[in-house]
């Protein structure tokens, strides 16, 4: 089942009885699910999560009484491994297709998170 195109063109797609963003999306979540079955130790799934949140600025009220918005990064994919690794996964269309919202988010995980496995795929 398709929905119709966001923004971005792309497809919405259905895949597990989960709706997905992009056709890329959903077929990055097919390999997880492959990998969750999968017999190799070394990049055998465990679990993973869609859409999750980080906060990386609270809302704020600033001197002059003007409310601002919380700013959070929601990545595509949490994935955990049977080894104990975790990876934060945001999946491109291609590397060239980011937007300037996207880089500054991105900074601001990588800053807040200094720690987190961060991961794009393309």
């Amino acid at each position: 089942m398709t929905f119709p195109y966001n923004k971005y063109g792309n497809k919405k797609i259905e895949y597990g009885n989960q709706k997905f963003d992009s056709k890329k999306e959903a077929s990055f979540a097919r390999q997880l699910d492959l990998l969750k079955n999968a017999h190799n130790p070394e990049n055998k799934v465990l679990s993973y999560e869609r859409q999750v949140k980080f906060l990386l600025q609270p809302s704020f009220v600033d001197s002059q009484g003007n409310t601002h918005q919380k700013i959070e990064y929601w990545a595509d994919f949490v994935v955990k491994y049977e080894d104990g690794r975790e990876e934060v996964i945001d999946v491109k269309a291609a590397k060239n297709f980011t937007t300037d919202v996207y880089k500054i988010k991105k900074k601001l995980l990588l800053f807040k998170y200094p720690d987190i496995n961060f991961k794009e795929e393309y």
